[in-house]
């Protein structure tokens, strides 16, 4: 069975943060529209 892996679980939730911070940046709003 496969444990998490810290590390792995900091990168996740370092990339969670990238994305809300994007989502607050209205510069990254450009992106946004480009995804959906």
């Amino acid at each position: 069975p496969e444990e998490s892996d810290p590390e792995e679980e900091q990168e996740t939730k370092d990339m969670i943060k990238e994305e809300r911070k994007r989502d607050r940046d209205p510069i990254g709003s450009d992106w946004e529209d480009e995804e959906n």
